[in-house]
């Protein structure tokens, strides 16, 4: 018997789904479910986990400008010049709620 795509779970969007799940109703930004999933930051992984979620009368919504992050750059020159700033930033989030 062939298994197909359909009928089989991918492991690392069960493990993002497994975060939101922990943290439901929380928003999380993608590159912290993916940390905290310890699997890479693919888009494919999550496009899973709003499978599996599905299948768990659950779904995954975007929430823009749902976080808040320190955003920190430094800028190197080859005088050595060394630039530093930082700034709050705020990006969209995900997070785990019912379908109704």
């Amino acid at each position: 018997m062939n298994e197909t795509s359909k009928t089989k779970i991918n492991p690392n969007g069960k493990a993002m789904y497994d975060v939101l799940a922990d943290r439901k109703g929380e928003v999380l930004a993608f590159a912290e479910i993916a940390h905290l999933a310890n699997v890479e930051p693919k888009t494919g992984f999550l496009t899973s986990a709003k499978k599996i979620a599905l299948a768990n009368k659950a779904e995954i919504v975007k929430v823009e400008n749902g976080v808040k992050v320190a955003q920190k750059t430094v800028t190197e020159y080859p005088s050595g010049l060394k630039v530093e700033a930082d700034r709050e930033v705020e990006m969209a989030g995900y997070k785990l709620v019912d379908k109704e």
